[in-house]
């Protein structure tokens, strides 16, 4: 029953992405001529299908309240640290986001939401490589936005009916919260954090969760899959369905199933403490013990535990599906006789 939930999901991804019309530019950077310059106004202007493309821009796009199939789009984060990643190192940051029904199907990427939250009230969300999490005095997370996952809004009957089949996949710095007994939910391949719980789940909700790091306690319904999941610290609540594989600093998971624990965390990541501001401190060591750990990895077919391992690898900078410039040069004066010479250097992520 879970391969089969864990297809469709998958199945949804690849629809949901690929089903767009109109592309529409948002810009706020000065001098910069769009008709939109905020997400409220784009997607007023927006019908079902059509793609929000936000720009990158030291300014906030601001808030919104989504009851329309989009697939919103920014140029991702941590740009400056990882290098060839966009020409530009602007990310597209937004505030509070808020899904209604109505944006059933839409798709969110590549944005920053630079310490707010989204709330999902809609079935059939994607929520892929966007970062959640505020730096600020050396601190990467000092403020920390929240993903919620609710129940449909506005509503059509008394009562409250929850949300289904939500992908959260790719995030970084950003803590979960399903309040309501959902189910269909897939939590794959992000850093989550907290100020106290990274994850917490209604009791009769149900999830496939793997290939995180969580860096701090996480509460799980007992009938979801955890697997392949790196805890930094923090306690481990409730016992899922499929528990395997999984890593603790201490003995959160025990040893059984593959579980390991009491695993000293800078054995673990090339870059732990060294790098508080970029995504790349997440990156496995050749030696780690979280390389070949995943449920599955063969000696022919290795398969590693945490956020670069599984089906759903992380991306660095969070960069969406689209194809990104991330080298431009051009000769500043030209002429009849001697044009302007530009080079462009330009790569695509899956």
């Amino acid at each position: 029953m879970k391969k089969c939930t864990f297809i469709f999901l998958l199945a949804m991804l690849c629809r949901a992405e690929n089903s767009f019309a109109r592309i529409i530019r948002v810009n706020n950077n000065p001098g910069i001529a769009t008709q939109y310059t905020t997400l409220a106004a784009a997607h007023a202007g927006a019908a079902d299908g059509d793609t929000l493309h936000l720009e990158g821009s030291p300014t906030s796009y601001g808030t919104a309240t989504i009851q329309k199939k989009l697939v919103i789009i920014g140029a991702g984060y941590y740009l400056a640290e990882n290098p060839n990643s966009q020409y530009l190192p602007q990310s597209s940051k937004v505030g509070a986001i808020k899904m209604y029904a109505g944006s059933k199907g839409s798709v969110l990427m590549g944005l920053d939401f630079n310490g707010s939250g989204l709330e999902i009230y809609s079935d059939g969300i994607i929520v892929k490589r966007n970062r959640f999490n505020e730096v600020y005095s050396g601190n990467p997370e000092y403020n920390i936005g929240i993903i919620l996952v609710a129940y449909i809004y506005p509503r059509t009957v008394s009562a409250d009916i929850p949300v289904n089949n939500i992908l959260i996949l790719q995030n970084y710095g950003v803590r979960i919260d399903v309040q309501y007994a959902c189910s269909g939910i897939l939590i794959s391949n992000n850093y989550i954090i907290s100020g106290g719980t990274s994850l917490e789940m209604n009791a009769n909700s149900d999830a496939i969760i793997r290939n995180n790091i969580f860096r701090n306690s996480v509460s799980v319904s007992n009938g979801s899959t955890f697997q392949n999941n790196i805890m930094l610290s923090g306690n481990f609540n409730a016992s899922p369905t499929i528990f395997t594989n999984n890593i603790g600093n201490s003995t959160q998971f025990g040893t059984e199933n593959g579980n390991k624990s009491n695993i000293t965390m800078t054995s673990v990541f090339v870059g732990l403490g060294t790098s508080p501001y970029s995504d790349r401190q997440w990156v496995l060591k050749e030696d780690s013990p979280a390389k070949g750990a995943a449920y599955g990895s063969t000696a022919q077919n290795p398969i590693d535990a945490g956020i670069f391992g599984g089906q759903l690898p992380y991306v660095l900078a969070g960069l969406p599906s689209v194809p990104a410039i991330y080298y431009f040069d051009a000769t500043p004066i030209g002429s009849n006789t001697e044009p302007i010479n530009v080079t462009i250097k330009a790569k695509s992520v899956n």
